[in-house]
């Protein structure tokens, strides 16, 4: 299996294709580094020898997390 992590969701699932494999979307996750649609994860991972027609799980980038603010009005300077 190659290394489909970091690539568009779409590439991704091309190139599993392509290869002969059936790609699964498994949804998404939070990830501090890589954009919203890249793949951050895969399994199997890379390496991995399959048979042809196997299932590949592949997980996207959901972006960063959301960053609470605290309240701040009336907050002395």
């Amino acid at each position: 299996m190659p290394r489909v992590l970091e690539l568009r969701h779409q590439d991704a699932q091309r190139r599993i294709s392509a290869l002969g494999f059936r790609p699964r979307f498994t949804g998404s996750e939070q990830h501090p580094t890589i954009p919203v649609g890249f793949v951050v994860g895969q399994d199997p991972p890379p390496g991995v020898i399959l048979p042809p027609g196997s299932v590949v799980e592949v997980t996207t980038s959901a972006g960063r997390a959301p960053v609470v603010v605290p309240d701040v009005v009336d907050v002395p300077a």
